[in-house]
């Protein structure tokens, strides 16, 4: 059954509030443990993992809507039209789920512009080689690896992650979708990771506009977290 699990509080800055879960392996009980969440009609013949993964992600949205202001507790997050949750008025937010976790992030909208959270798995050692021209710009992996003293397929799955939480970040205000090549990560650590826009995708986000995100490791695998904060 899910239990509670506590990620990194450095994800994250004041004012983000984040729930997350541990997943097991998904049965009927798991789904019935999220009987305060509905199943939209387009994912009630979705294969059980897909269904567990949603509710367990919308679980974790409400808790931490709870517990950021109790009103916005029992309110719907649809589905927008690229799979986007759609948030109450007032609140910004992000959920992430893998096959061992589920996890969501809001705050005010007063206070942020948009967040971003992914969680992963670590990806296998030939994962650069098949996945990493899609994933990366051509001389984007290589001086990471070699900066951060990871191996290829642990940068890969960071900045995999990392473009994840951007794009989820940024979604609000660009309203379209936008791919890993529109983003560059320049620098990452053990904790943290730099980047820029590659291309502009709109009048404020235009190219060379810098982000930066924070990152911790789970059980195999990485947690990334980007937050669009007002000025």
């Amino acid at each position: 059954m899910p239990e509670p699990f506590v990620l990194s509080p450095s994800l994250f800055p004041e004012g983000v509030v984040v729930r997350a879960l541990r997943l097991g392996e998904p049965t009927e009980a798991t789904l019935a443990a999220f009987g305060d969440v509905a199943l939209p009609e387009r994912l009630k013949t979705a294969i059980i993992e897909r269904r567990v993964h949603f509710l367990a992600g919308r679980h974790c949205a409400r808790e931490a809507m709870r517990a950021l202001a109790p009103e916005y507790a029992t309110m719907a997050i649809p589905i927008g039209e690229n799979r986007e949750p759609i948030w109450p008025f007032g609140i910004r937010g992000s959920i992430s789920h893998t096959k061992r976790y589920a996890a969501a992030a809001v705050s005010h909208m007063s206070l942020v512009h948009g967040i971003g959270i992914d969680v992963e798995r670590w990806m296998k050692p030939e994962a650069p080689t098949k996945l990493g021209a899609h994933i990366t710009l051509p001389d984007e992996l290589a001086p990471l690896v070699e900066a951060s003293g990871l191996t290829a397929s642990e940068v890969l799955t960071i900045v995999f992650s990392a473009k994840e939480s951007l794009f989820k970040a940024l979604y609000g205000g660009v309203g379209r979708y936008f791919g890993f090549h529109d983003a560059r990560i320049t620098r990452l650590d053990n904790g943290t990771f730099e980047g820029r826009l590659e291309n502009s995708l709109t009048f404020d986000l235009k190219a060379g506009f810098p982000f930066e995100g924070r990152l911790a490791r789970v059980e195999s695998g990485v947690v990334t977290a980007i937050v669009w904060t007002r000025a």
